[in-house]
């Protein structure tokens, strides 16, 4: 599993590129799991709409690619 939080983005990820090296040799799948809370201190309602908007092409991105993915 790789816990996503900073680095929201498919291209040029090292953490993402990390856990595929771990997984190849582990023989597994890397599930990538981004935690979204209600209360980040002052996003608003555009900061959410734009970080939900890259998050479903971020999740488009990693199924083709053979991730999985759950927000």
């Amino acid at each position: 599993m790789y816990w996503m939080q900073q680095a929201q983005r498919f291209e040029d990820n090292d953490a993402l590129y990390k856990a595929t090296i771990k997984a190849n040799d582990l023989k597994v799948k890397v599930k990538v799991v981004f935690c979204l809370i209600d209360n980040y201190p002052d996003a608003n309602y555009r900061h959410y709409k734009f970080m939900l908007e890259g998050l479903s092409e971020l999740e488009r991105r990693l199924i083709e690619n053979g991730y999985e993915f759950e927000l």
